[in-house]
């Protein structure tokens, strides 16, 4: 029966092979340069045996994050620097070049190579894309259970060593080092960090020291531009981007769904849903475990070429990360590009933006010219106007006249002079855009609105209707000239 699963089982051999364009694209770093260098990649396809996966399986998860350990050919080349040596090695059977002591593993069915090694801590995380119809493990090979128990046990011996080693290599560094001051039991404990801070260093942490050799850019704005990529475009889960990838929490903290709330019981990341803001730069493999078709025994290559593959992309990413955050303008830039105008300061508005040219000024004249030709024929009316007015009438031409100024009425009365309706009124000079001349109605009911003088209907007539003197206006107007002409 044909069992095919979501992605790799647990404990199966594997072929993989590293897949860079993917990689850049799905963080959106689509320039030319990240591409052309992503495209330049030479990978190739490395044996690796598959550990537990990180999360649970579902139908729509795009990846699946594991623990692999890459399968060598050779013993392991010893490191002195982390107490490394050659002999830390389990044989996979059937293993012809083996001569230790160890015992060697069997995988169900037998192993198609006869050079392949288990390297003690040799081990990388890596996401295997899923893809459609799934993984077929028939053609697979996988170490049963007791194998698998076999193996773990087999290098028992080898992290006692490795422990011993730091032991000793700690204790000739403490004997250099000065003692340090621990603090007094009691003190204040520091507080939990926030989700967003816990993001923010989940970040820095991914991408390492990128800083260094980029004196142009810093940390923490290269960490908030990958943070913001990388929650954009929905890449801290497995999960298909969704809606709710790019929301924030009013604390800048990052939206928790049902599903991480589900699998995050007592801080437990039970089933590996989390989000992940370093998941975008987990190597993203393709991965096939009929391993037999897609290696040859010959074709293995060396493990380390693999971790220098995966150090090679992500400095691509990061020297992409460094072009887009320096190319984003920052906030002084867009203020200096697009300036706005302070609504402290001071706006000027000339007259003329309210009136026709010359209109306040000649018709102030006009009024002047009115009331004194109506004091100099009608002593009743100056008397009466006189006791009405706080504000004396000047005279036409009078330096008081000035350009630009209009009536204030303070108060008004209607005369009846020589048979015509008037209106005698004080008048004072404010600038012709700030004075707004009360509505004044005739006392009169005989009198109609229209008989009163154009200064009367200032701010309460239409423009058009200002400019235009009454009827009852000019008729008094004229009468008045003719008579001082005849005397």
């Amino acid at each position: 029966m044909s069992t095919v699963g979501v992605a790799p089982g647990p404990n199966y051999y594997a072929v993989i092979r590293l897949d860079p364009i993917s990689m850049v694209m799905d963080l959106g770093l689509d320039d030319p340069v990240t591409l052309a260098e992503a495209k330049q990649m030479v990978t190739k396809r490395y044996l690796v045996y598959l550990h537990w996966p990180f999360e649970l399986f579902m139908p729509d998860m795009r990846w699946c994050r594991y623990d692999a350990e890459i399968i060598g050919t050779t013993l392991r080349p010893p490191d002195e620097g982390s107490g490394i040596t050659s002999d830390m090695v389990i044989p996979i059977a059937p293993n012809k070049n083996y001569t230790g002591e160890r015992r060697p593993v069997h995988p169900h069915p037998s192993f198609p190579f006869s050079n392949c090694y288990h390297w003690f801590r040799n081990h990388i995380k890596i996401r295997i894309r899923t893809r459609e119809g799934g993984f077929d493990h028939d053609g697979g090979f996988m170490l049963p259970g007791a194998e698998h128990l076999a193996l773990s046990h087999g290098f028992s011996q080898d992290r006692k060593r490795l422990a011993a080693f730091r032991v000793a290599k700690e204790e000739l560094s403490a004997a250099a080092t000065p003692a340090m001051t621990v603090p007094a039991e009691g003190g204040s404990s520091a507080k939990p960090a926030p989700k967003r801070q816990d993001s923010m260093n989940s970040a820095r942490s991914a991408l390492g020291a990128l800083a260094e050799g980029e004196p142009s850019i810093r940390p923490d704005v290269l960490a908030e531009t990958y943070l913001r990529l990388v929650t954009a475009r929905g890449l801290k889960t497995s999960d298909p981007p969704s809606e709710t990838d790019s929301e924030l929490n009013a604390d800048g903290s990052d939206m928790v769904t049902s599903a991480s709330t589900m699998s995050s019981l007592a801080g437990l990341d039970l089933f590996g849903w989390d989000p992940d803001p370093s998941t975008a730069l987990i190597p993203l493999v393709d991965a096939w475990l009929d391993v037999g078709q897609y290696l040859s025994e010959d074709e293995i290559p060396n493990p380390l070429e693999l971790r220098e593959e995966v150090e090679k992309i992500k400095s691509i990413i990061k020297q992409g990360l460094v072009r887009l955050a320096s190319s984003q303008k920052t906030e002084s830039q867009i203020k200096e590009e697009h300036p706005v105008i302070s609504t402290d300061s001071d706006l000027t508005i000339e007259p003329e933006n309210y009136w026709p040219e010359g209109h306040p000024s000649s018709m102030t004249e006009l009024d002047a010219l009115f009331k004194h030709i109506q004091r100099l024929n009608s002593p009743a009316a100056s008397a009466r106007s006189a006791s009405t007015s706080s504000v004396r009438t000047p005279l036409p031409g009078s330096p008081e006249l000035r350009p630009h100024a209009v009536p204030r009425i303070v108060s008004s009365d209607i005369d009846d002079v020589n048979g015509q309706r008037t209106i005698s009124s004080s008048i004072g000079t404010s600038p012709a855009h700030l004075t707004r001349s009360p509505k004044i109605r005739p006392t009169d009911p005989s009198m109609r609105i229209s008989d009163a003088p154009p200064s009367a209907y200032r701010g309460s007539r239409p423009s058009d209707a200002i400019l235009q003197p009454s009827r009852a206006y000019r008729r008094a107007a004229r009468a008045l000239l003719l008579q001082s002409h005849c005397k």
